[in-house]
């Protein structure tokens, strides 16, 4: 769920080197990614502190606003995994605190921090009102008075799972489903991917009316096995999430990494 924040550049450059195949070039590459991380901290002892800002009531602040940057890291792991209107009044109660934060500043600057503290109470008011109409989205938390066509049940209800989507572990299973219908929306999926999660909320907890004529199949590699590195190495992935696209059989699309609702739809329109 959290790791260093220097493991998206490291597997980046590591993933670059990897694909180029030259060792020279892979030496030169994370070297460079060494130097670049260390600079501001030669910079810094070389100047012997001379740069720095001096110290003052502003750092009680500003550490302060780090703080609820925490709070807010939290917030965004906790609502990976929970998703309900719940979060919305969470995260209601933290841009509340934040406006009163931002506008208790008496130092240089106090319109912006106050116009700080206003947007912030205004969203806050924003996620409560997402809240009680029943959203569970904080990034829109009034979708649902603007929301697009979704898929719906037979009970008129946004479709969340249907009985006939399908959760397979092997390729044997899923080439006998593709086999049998002509659209196969392919969800490449594990229950420790917290993208998978997301993209589960975002893509399918609100079907888009696209996905109507589409056999939904979950591809499931939680386990490491001979069947899910068969999978990957089928599909070239390093791992989930991933969607595939099948068409009479035949694989037409396919999306590596975290999709968003606007490519998703694009997506199934352009085939459709």
């Amino acid at each position: 769920m959290v790791s260093p924040c220097v493991s998206a550049p490291l597997f980046g450059a590591l993933l670059a080197v990897s694909t180029i195949g030259s060792p020279l070039l892979g030496f030169a590459a994370l070297f460079m990614l060494g130097f670049g991380l260390s600079a501001p901290l030669i910079l810094i002892g070389a100047t012997q502190g001379k740069i720095m800002p001096k110290a003052g009531e502003w750092m009680n602040w500003v550490k302060q606003g780090f703080a609820l940057l925490l709070f807010a890291v939290a917030l965004l792991l906790i609502e990976r995994v929970f998703i309900s209107p719940v979060m919305l009044m969470v995260w209601a109660l933290w841009f509340m605190v934040v406006a009163m934060w931002a506008w208790s500043w008496l130092g240089k600057g106090r319109m912006l921090t106050q116009a700080l503290g206003l947007i912030a109470g205004i969203w806050a008011t924003c996620l409560i009102v997402g809240a009680a109409l029943g959203n569970d989205d904080s990034l829109h938390p009034l979708a649902s008075l603007t929301a697009v066509p979704v898929l719906q049940t037979t009970a008129g209800q946004p479709a969340t799972s249907n009985a006939t989507d399908k959760t397979v572990t092997t390729l044997a299973e899923l080439d006998a489903i593709v086999a049998a219908n002509p659209k196969v929306l392919v969800d490449v999926t594990a229950e420790w991917c917290i993208a998978c999660r997301i993209m589960e909320k975002n893509l399918f907890h609100n079907r888009p009316a696209q996905m109507q004529d589409w056999q939904l199949v979950r591809l499931d590699i939680t386990e490491t096995t001979a069947d899910s590195k068969a999978i990957l190495a089928r599909y070239k992935l390093f791992g989930p999430p991933a969607l595939l696209y099948y068409q009479d059989g035949q694989l037409v699309n396919q999306q590596v990494g975290e999709i968003g609702r606007a490519e998703f739809e694009q997506t199934l329109t352009a085939l459709n």
